[in-house]
């Protein structure tokens, strides 16, 4: 096994020549231009050694494959029959390694429309040991993943909304399980994760959607007995999307609020009480109001948001210290790639964004330095088929090389005859790539404005401009003339933001205040 550290760059597109290429790319499950399948769902990665387990789901039954790390060839196939999803409906799962193995969890409908969850659980030789199904009511969107209570290797927790609000503890050991009831009150859908603080005490975090944004609504539950012990709404109007982290016992929120204006700003929540700081604004301007992750670098120094366009970097304190421009995505709500640092805790991205040839998305990986936000070394990455990729889960494996779990037209949700395709591709070589449309310095002025806006960069004729209002609506599309100036004295008073595309790609953002004369 390689026990070095490398973080390994390259650019590769089927468009482009070049002596750099991945080091593999292993393509799995459910493409098929003449029978389509049902559907293809990925529920985790367990690295091992030099091995990478993974588990998928491919029409109406658990997949486990194994890859080997080194050469991206596979190892080893299994197929768990016993407990089949009735196509096409399935609400997502997860994969993790336990104590015994590994145990999984899905859930899905019945050919009678019964919903019901399932839990496996697989002994390391890969051998199916027990399978319990506990049935449910309806299933109402996604259910959060697989956790382990602390201090505990053998019981697991998940949490799922359908005519209730539902915690399943499920032992890997004796294969008991309980089920916990709770009114949903306002809770609409759930976040992906479940916190526990330090005295064991469950914290489920829920969304009310209305309309264009949101309430978060908080459930303190003791596990065991599955005592309901707080409830609270944050009464606070919050849009559009958020992102949690937790933090000793609070919880970090960022998220996007209606007003007064559509700032970046920061809550923290006390998870043994629900109390709630006010609110933090950062005075800095989210283009994508889709959150994608909140992070922390490794010695806890820095916070990281990354939204479905941009990558902000504040101190610990919330200070703003730069944000870099990632470029647009059709679809940022189906990456879901985790921020990942090398071991100069340089930030690593791997998102999907919109090609310059046709309505399309394709993987792009970055490295940025931390200190500035510029770009170290970069992949772009366009699949051989014209279908959206979408970049799921990157991780490094035991040799700390960076790999990616990919999908091909996927869409993270209620699966409906979806014919997709599963990927894994490594990028292992360590190489200066070819450099990225650079971010533009951009000056517009005057601002306030009340007629015409100049544009203070003569290279940006040409680009074509969007014209979007406070809540990212595009009023107006058009190409920058070479007088570089915009006319905007047709709108109305109020705060408003300019997004400039090269070739398809952002390359730089501004906002004004538009005011009467």
């Amino acid at each position: 096994m390689k026990k070095n550290i490398f973080f390994f760059f390259f650019l590769f597109s089927v468009s482009v020549s070049g002596q750099m290429s991945p080091s593999w790319i292993n393509h799995f499950c459910c493409f098929d231009s003449v029978g389509p399948h049902s559907f293809s769902y990925p529920l985790g990665v367990v690295v091992e050694d030099d091995s990478l387990i993974v588990a998928y789901f491919e029409d109406d039954s658990m997949k486990v494959k194994i890859i080997s790390s080194n050469t991206g060839a596979d190892l080893s196939n299994f197929d768990f029959t016993n407990d089949t999803v009735f196509s096409p409906v399935y609400y997502g799962g997860s994969f993790v390694k336990c104590r015994e193995g590994y145990v999984s969890v899905t859930s899905t409908t019945d050919a009678n429309g019964s919903s019901f969850l399932i839990f496996n659980v697989i002994d390391h030789n890969f051998n199916l040991i027990n399978s319990t199904r506990l049935g449910t009511a309806y299933l109402q969107n996604k259910m959060t993943g697989l956790f382990n209570y602390p201090g505990s290797d053998t019981s697991y927790y998940v949490a799922q909304l359908s005519d209730s609000l539902r915690i399943f503890n499920f032992n890997t050991t004796d294969y008991s399980a309980r089920v916990f009831s709770y009114g949903k009150d306002r809770m609409d859908r759930l976040y992906r994760n479940l916190f526990f603080n330090s005295s064991g005490d469950l914290t489920v975090v829920g969304f009310e959607p209305d309309g264009s944004h949101s309430s978060l609504v908080f459930k303190r539950i003791e596990v065991l007995n599955g005592n309901l012990l707080q409830s609270k709404d944050s009464t606070l109007s919050l849009g559009y999307s958020h992102e949690c982290l937790q933090k000793d016992d609070s919880l970090i929120v960022v998220f996007t609020p209606l007003l007064p204006w559509p700032d970046l700003t920061f809550m923290s929540v006390d998870m043994n009480s629900f109390e709630y700081s006010d609110l933090i604004y950062t005075g800095e301007v989210v283009t994508g109001y889709f959150y994608r992750n909140l992070c922390k670098s490794p010695t806890l120094d820095k916070y990281y948001v990354e939204t479905e366009e941009e990558l902000f970097q504040f101190g610990t304190d919330y200070s703003f210290e730069y944000v870099r421009v990632l470029g647009q995505s059709t679809v940022g709500i189906y990456n879901q790639s985790p921020v990942l640092f090398d071991q100069n805790e340089n930030p690593i991205l791997f998102n999907s964004y919109l090609n310059n040839t046709i309505l399309n998305e394709d993987l792009i990986c970055r490295r940025l330095d931390r200190n500035s936000g510029n770009t170290i070394d970069s992949l772009i990455y366009d699949d051989v088929r014209n279908t959206p990729d979408f970049a799921v889960a990157q991780f490094f494996d035991a040799g700390n090389n960076l790999n990616l779990l990919y999908a091909n037209d996927f869409d993270d949700a209620f699966i409906l005859q979806e014919e997709a395709q599963l990927n894994i591709i490594q990028l292992s070589s360590l190489t200066n790539s070819q450099d990225e449309i650079p971010l533009e310095v951009i000056e517009i002025y005057p601002n306030p404005v009340t007629n015409k806006l100049k544009i203070n960069n003569k290279n940006l004729a040409g680009c074509r401009v969007d014209l979007c209002d406070l809540t990212g609506k595009s009023l107006k599309k058009f190409i920058l003339n070479p007088e570089s100036e915009i006319d905007v004295s047709d709108l109305k008073t109020g705060l408003y933001f300019l997004q400039f595309k090269k070739e398809g790609i952002v390359i730089s953002n501004a906002k004004f205040i538009k005011i009467e004369n």
